[in-house]
């Protein structure tokens, strides 16, 4: 079943952290309508800090995720594009 982590839009984002349980992984995708998408994938470390470790782009729409707990930030593209994320 999709899930919605950051609601689609046009500015600058960020999502609730979102925890994968341990043995799980997830799939994110993004989704809405885009020519330059850009939301930029955060771990966070045993300190609570965040770490960058991947990006969704119009050219990588999708990923798999182990377990952890993430955080995704949408940086704005072009002035038409309204996008955001889910995972499946």
């Amino acid at each position: 079943m999709a899930t919605q982590i950051l609601a689609s839009g046009a500015g600058y984002a960020t999502s609730p952290d979102q925890t994968i349980a341990a043995g799980a992984q997830s799939s994110v995708c993004l989704k809405g309508q885009f020519v330059n998408a850009l939301v930029i994938v955060d771990l966070k470390d045993d300190a609570g800090a965040y770490v960058e470790v991947d990006r969704l782009t119009q050219s990588r729409v999708a990923i798999t995720l182990p377990a952890g707990t993430y955080r995704f930030r949408r940086i704005p593209g072009d002035a038409a594009d309204v996008f955001g994320v889910f995972s499946a």
